[in-house]
């Protein structure tokens, strides 16, 4: 809405009305502008906006009607406020008059007081209408600049927040690497200490029931057993330079549970139900490290949970179950556990950036999806890998 000038506009082919009502709208401090007809006073309002229009009905030329009617029609002018003068005092006139879009009317002859009234009336309830558009396009502006910088600090935030993922990611996966190479060290003397004892002890998982058998202390083979499962676990640490390859969720997912095992504390019942999966394509460490943390979470949440229960009040023995399942184009991952909880499987803030970091590498790292929820009253987390893509 363009803000008009502070004048009025009176338009009458009759120079005696023209001079009486400018004298009062004068005297009463009004800026005044006169048109003698509607053409010209079609003319001065597309070159400058009045405040106001005093428009007579009865003219020669272009009537007021038919003036009005153009006036509103014009996207420049339509808000420029009228009021018809005229003798018509007839209901229907003064109807169709308002119809074309007039604010009001004044009769003739003219009553001077209720001529001022109505126009300062008038002017007034217009201040009062641009000034509210002002102050509702100050507020537009003002909500648009806090939309803004609102957008501009999630974005900081945001930024923010992946490179504490990353780092956190960068450590948990350094702190693997290196008990990946602690545990090869002690299978390196372990396998040492078996040569010194003269028995024919081969570590390979094909070979070993054949050389174990010649083992006759149980708890020595024990721990045999103990550190070959763990080597495996550990494979996918065993290298330097990382690159996308084919690889195994299941294999994964099992060297994830054996690395985890500390944490069951003989109380946690695990449950895996593994369907039929196709190859994925990805960086297998990584893939270990999210499992270990979306894994270790729900064990957290099941062991705090046990803690701050009595023995004997628990609902039901705790447990965590682990099911996959393929729909073709993706490789789906179910872990859900019954610990009491209210929103989400954890609420530790550590473990919130354990799942933050596991939600970066399954959905930004490999193009998956990863989700909390709850499902009929336990919590699950529920992870996506796209498979293997054809050649």
């Amino acid at each position: 809405m363009k803000a008009p000038s502070e004048f009025i506009l009176v338009v009458d082919d009759n120079p005696v009305n023209l001079g009486v009502v400018a004298k009062a709208l004068k005297n009463d401090g009004h800026s005044v502008r006169v048109a003698i007809d509607g053409a010209s006073a079609l003319h001065q309002v597309n070159e400058e906006l009045p405040a106001l229009i005093l428009l007579d009905v009865m003219m020669s030329g272009i009537d007021g009607f038919s003036t009005c009617r153009l006036l509103k029609k014009n996207p420049f002018t339509k808000h420029v406020p009228v009021i018809f003068m005229t003798a018509l005092a007839d209901s229907k006139n003064k109807t169709f008059g308002l119809s074309l879009g007039a604010i009001d009317y004044v009769t003739k002859p003219f009553n001077e007081p209720e001529l001022l009234a109505r126009v300062n009336t008038h002017l007034q309830q217009q201040t009062l209408v641009r000034t509210l558009h002002e102050r509702n396009q100050q507020l537009e502006q003002e909500v648009a600049q806090r939309r803004a910088t609102e957008a501009a600090l999630q974005r900081l935030n945001d930024e923010l927040l992946t490179a504490q993922v990353a780092l956190v990611q960068k450590e948990q996966l350094a702190a693997m690497r290196e008990l990946a190479r602690g545990v090869a060290d002690e299978i390196n003397n372990f396998a040492k200490d078996l040569e010194g004892l003269d028995v024919p002890v081969s570590l390979e998982p094909e070979s070993r029931s054949v050389s174990l058998a010649h083992i006759q202390d149980q708890s020595l083979k024990s721990r045999s057993d103990s550190l070959i499962s763990m080597r495996q676990s550990l494979q996918f640490l065993a290298h330097g330079p990382r690159q996308m390859k084919d690889a195994c969720l299941h294999e994964i997912l099992d060297s994830a549970l054996r690395l985890l095992r500390y944490r069951w504390q003989g109380q946690i019942k695990v449950e895996r139900s593994y369907g039929q999966l196709p190859v994925i394509r990805g960086l297998p460490d990584h893939i270990l490290q999210a499992l270990v943390n979306i894994l270790g979470s729900s064990m957290d949440a099941l062991n705090g949970w046990s803690k701050i229960s009595e023995v004997g009040n628990l609902p039901e023995s705790p447990w965590l179950r682990v099911s996959t399942s393929s729909d073709g184009a993706w490789c789906i991952l179910d872990i859900s556990h019954n610990a009491e909880t209210k929103e989400s499987p954890c609420t530790e803030q550590d473990t919130r950036l354990d799942l933050l970091v596991a939600r970066h590498i399954v959905v930004a790292t490999h193009g998956g999806e990863f989700s909390l929820d709850m499902v009929s009253g336990y919590a699950r987390a529920h992870v996506k890998f796209p498979r293997k893509p054809f050649a």
